[in-house]
């Protein structure tokens, strides 16, 4: 109304889907608010509002060199900076509801690869998106 309209986000390109066979399907889903709170003098509640957001933290054990890679290549170019698309299978999950297995975040982090054996890396990071 009133002349605005607001689109959802559109992503082309080529999707990446790990191919290790160890990965965890269960997952703790963070609901964040930063929001500082002050009393006052006289003893009210002040909050600072700051931007709700959520997390995630995927865990990647024994994962290929193949994967490692793709998820160099990710890194490089988004950083901690851009946003892109995270979707969790459905039906490898603990949840159905579709509006928690996808995410428009970024890595809150940078990435630590720890080398396991024979080209085996476990790899663990969070993804955080604004609400």
């Amino acid at each position: 109304s009133n002349g605005y309209v607001q689109l959802g986000y559109v992503s082309f390109g080529l999707p990446f889907e790990p191919t290790s066979t160890d990965v965890d399907p269960s997952w703790a889903l963070t609901m964040s608010d930063p929001s500082p709170a002050e009393r006052s003098l006289g003893g009210q509640l002040y909050y600072d509002r700051r931007d709700k957001f959520r997390s995630t933290e995927i865990k990647l054990p024994l994962m290929s060199n193949t994967d490692h890679d793709q998820l160099q290549s990710i890194f490089s170019i988004t950083g901690i900076a851009l946003p892109f698309f995270v979707l969790i299978d459905p039906t490898l999950s603990v949840s159905a509801n579709l509006g928690e297995l996808s995410m428009y975040g970024r890595f809150k982090e940078d990435l630590n690869f720890e080398y396991r054996i024979s080209d085996l890396y476990d790899l663990s990071f969070v993804i955080e998106e604004s609400l």
